[in-house]
Order: structure tokens, then C-alpha cells, then sequence
């Protein structure tokens, strides 16, 4: 990053006037050396409050170092586009979950005023094709809202002797939820569909599972118990 006083010059006037300041696609071009790095001049500005996130997603790129520098310095996600072209060039509307990728901004009213609060308490998640990246509790929270379990509607007993009951899970959004098993009892591998629901055999208990398409850290997926009284 080629970067000298009349830019830091640049950046400082915009933040005196309240703009909200993110770098866009830090790891763009990886194959330079030391382009993909916390950069000194990124320091300066993060050190004088004039860097507010990171473009953690650009189209189709995901920049998983990006992702950690967010949480680890408390900036605020960003997911964005950034096309150069038309937008049937690089995104195939003809094919599921291709969709141009976004920022999700948990407001709490549909204001802009309520827009800027979000984005300056970090109130955001990644979305790109079946995947969604922020803040632990940024997307458990829409997952939570997104995602629920319908009391059992049927039980019976095995040869076993054990109790399985038949449960219906719903995803009521537009997002994609592909989940395992880590942990109890319960189905190995549950994919919700978007605006979809589907019944789960199971016992009773509050079986884990990772979103494996959701991602809180560069290495760490969103971690889930489904209760199933």
C-alpha cells in the first residue's frame, strides 16, 4: 500500500466529518508480499479512531485474516460487491444461492439513524452465496431469529426401548444453514433450506452442531444446541 501524508490528510478530514470508514478487500492481491498485513498506515488510522471495519468479503473472496482482525480489534464487518463489470458478468442469477454479496446491518428500526448505530456498534454479518461471517454473537443472534423447533408432534419407542420423537425445524429467512453434529443425539447432517421446514427424528436432549456455513472466526464455525424438550 503506496500511501503518504495527503492521504492520511484525506482520510482524517472525512473522519472529522462523522464518515464511516472501512478498508475495502485488504488481501486482494496476495501474491505481494506483505500486502496482506495489519499495515502501518491502517495502525495510524485504527490508533486515531479513523477506522471504523473491514471489507471482509469482495464478490466472491473472502478474507479470512480480515475476519479475525475485526473481532480481535472490535471493527465492524463489511460485505460488498465491488463490480466492475455488469452485474450478469459476474454473478449467474440462473443459479441457486448466487446472489451479489452484502452487508446484513441489525437495526433496531428501519431509519438510517438506526442504520449508522449499527454499524458504529458492529451490528453486521458477511453474507455471500450460502455463507454468512461476522461477530459470534452477530450471527448467532440472526441465527436465533432465523432458525426454530416446533414442539414434538409424535413419539414412539424403539426395540431398543428408547423414546424418539419426530420434531419440525423451520428456517423462515432467505438463508442457507448447513449443519453437523458434534455432539448428543440427533441427525448427523441437517441442510435448511431457505423459507423451508423438515421434520428431525430424534431423543430428547439439546444436541450441538456446528453451522458450518457461517463462519466467527477464520477457523471457527457457530456452535448450536437445538433444544428438543
Amino acid at each position: 500500500m503506496n500511501t503518504n501524508e495527503t492521504d492520511r490528510e484525506a482520510v482524517m478530514k472525512a473522519e472529522a466529518q462523522n464518515a464511516f470508514i472501512f478498508w475495502n478487500h485488504p488481501g486482494w492481491q496476495p501474491g505481494i508480499a506483505g500486502s496482506y498485513e495489519w499495515l502501518p498506515f491502517i495502525e495510524d488510522l485504527y490508533k486515531n479512531k479513523a477506522l471504523d471495519g473491514i471489507e471482509v468479503v469482495n464478490g466472491t473472496g473472502f478474507h479470512m485474516k480480515a475476519l479475525d482482525w475485526c473481532i480481535d480489534k472490535n471493527l465492524t464487518v463489511m460485505g460488498s460487491t465491488d463490480v466492475h463489470n455488469l452485474i450478469s458478468l459476474s454473478y449467474d442469477n440462473s443459479r441457486d444461492y448466487v446472489h451479489r454479496t452484502m452487508t446484513l446491518v441489525l437495526v433496531r428500526d428501519n431509519t438510517p439513524e438506526s442504520v449508522r448505530e449499527a454499524l458504529d456498534a458492529r451490528r453486521t454479518v458477511a453474507w455471500a452465496s450460502k455463507y454468512l461471517m461476522g461477530k459470534e454473537e452477530n450471527v448467532r443472534s440472526l441465527f436465533n431469529a432465523c432458525v426454530e423447533v416446533l414442539p414434538s408432534h409424535h413419539s414412539e419407542t424403539n426395540r431398543e426401548g428408547k423414546t424418539i420423537k419426530y420434531y419440525q425445524i423451520r428456517n423462515n429467512s432467505d438463508l442457507y444453514f448447513e449443519m453437523e453434529r458434534t455432539a448428543g443425539n440427533g441427525p448427523g447432517r441437517i441442510v435448511l433450506y431457505p423459507q423451508s421446514s423438515q421434520v428431525i427424528a430424534a431423543e430428547s436432549g439439546q444436541p450441538v452442531y456446528s453451522v458450518v456455513t457461517t463462519y466467527v472466526r477464520s477457523d471457527k464455525h457457530l456452535s448450536v444446541n437445538l433444544l428438543l424438550p
